[in-house]
């Protein structure tokens, strides 16, 4: 009888160590998963850190490259408006011959208003260097932009199409303007001035009173405005991006 209750007993003690040891062992297991949580939280933050870094690079480089181009469109807004009061001009016929019988081979270099303006353009191309990063960003699974790097996307998106299509439909006209100029006799010795000052007296002739470089400075005007419209909306939006850019740079 006695070694039976000392059997309970020790059974009991048993069990009373294996209810401790189950307790230990899920006080273990719930720390290595605290341990687990922490480690992946801290992770995530340096992941975000570096992303957060990269960012600020590109966003940076988005900078440089809009400022750069402000300075650009202001140089070309200016030139695009004065080319464009010259076709105004040759348009309402205000030059006055006596303005043009004054030019010579000596002073045509300083005439302004003696060029083919409608053969003439200097396309703008916006730089785009920290816009094709940030592309990548949004591309890579990895990397997660955020909503403003989705506004940027949508300015560069649009005026994209604008520098693409205006370019294109300009040197478009200008190409055919220059094939209509090969039936002039003219026509030869001015292909080798293209972009410079040219002059003979039938050139002159042809650019104030002629009926067809009017038709031809007015069709130009069209879409040099337009141009300058939009060179003039690009500008402005891309001087309120760089200003948001730097409210996000310095937080």
């Amino acid at each position: 009888m006695i070694k039976f209750f000392r059997k309970i007993r020790q059974n009991l003690l048993n069990e009373g160590k294996t209810g401790k040891y189950i307790k230990y062992a899920i006080g273990e297991i719930f720390l290595v998963v605290i341990g687990i949580l922490i480690a992946l939280q801290i992770n995530n933050w340096n992941e975000a850190r570096k992303d957060k870094k990269y960012l600020n690079r590109v966003y940076t480089q988005i900078k440089n490259d809009l400022q750069k181009d402000t300075l650009e469109m202001g140089v070309a807004i200016k030139l695009i408006t004065e080319k464009n009061k010259r076709l105004t001009a040759i348009i309402d016929g205000t030059v006055s011959v006596s303005y043009y019988d004054t030019i010579n081979v000596s002073n045509h270099e300083k005439c302004e208003k003696c060029r083919s303006d409608v053969t003439d353009f200097n396309p703008f191309q916006n730089l785009d260097k920290g816009y094709q990063l940030l592309k990548a960003m949004n591309t890579d699974q990895n990397l997660k932009t955020d909503s403003f790097s989705l506004k940027i996307d949508a300015f560069y998106t649009d005026y994209n199409v604008f520098v693409t299509k205006g370019n294109s439909t300009l040197l478009n006209l200008i190409a055919t303007n220059i094939s209509d100029y090969q039936k002039y006799d003219w026509f030869v010795p001015w292909s080798a001035f293209i972009g410079s000052q040219f002059y003979t007296e039938e050139f002159l002739t042809y650019i104030f009173e002629s009926k067809e470089n009017r038709v031809k400075s007015a069709n130009y005007l069209i879409f040099s405005k337009w141009y300058s419209g939009n060179l003039k909306s690009f500008k402005q939006d891309a001087t309120q991006i760089v200003l948001l850019l730097e409210e996000q740079l310095n937080e």
